[in-house]
């Protein structure tokens, strides 16, 4: 059974947070970029709305998951299966975010405006 003192613990999540906590503007600017001429409001929020569903689908799942166990006993390490769906999913996110080659299309119009002016 293993145990964090509750400074470590403070201070890790505090790591996690700034790690984390810039993906969320960067991908609402990223989907209004995408989805450009549609309203920037409408995007984001809608963009908010499936993730926070999404994140409420993966609760059960998780929970569902949580009762498997891999045990790799040449290594000792103990991973349970809420574990492995979290890890799948970061791995999934990273190949599709790694080949995302979409066509941004606000950029293109400034740059395009930024070309006619001068």
């Amino acid at each position: 059974d293993q145990s964090f003192a509750p400074a470590a613990v403070v201070a890790l999540l505090l790591a996690l947070g700034g790690a984390a906590g810039p993906v969320q503007p960067i991908a609402a600017e990223l989907a209004v970029e995408v989805a450009y001429p549609c309203d920037e409001n409408a995007v984001e929020a809608t963009q908010q709305l499936a993730g926070n569903l999404f994140s409420a689908a993966l609760v059960p799942l998780c929970q569902a998951a949580a009762s498997y166990d891999l045990q790799l006993d040449a290594r000792q390490v103990d991973l349970r299966g809420d574990t492995l769906v979290l890890i799948t999913l970061v791995g999934l996110t990273a190949v599709y975010f790694t080949n995302f080659d979409a066509p941004l299309a606000r950029t293109s119009l400034d740059e395009g405006a930024r070309d006619i002016a001068a």
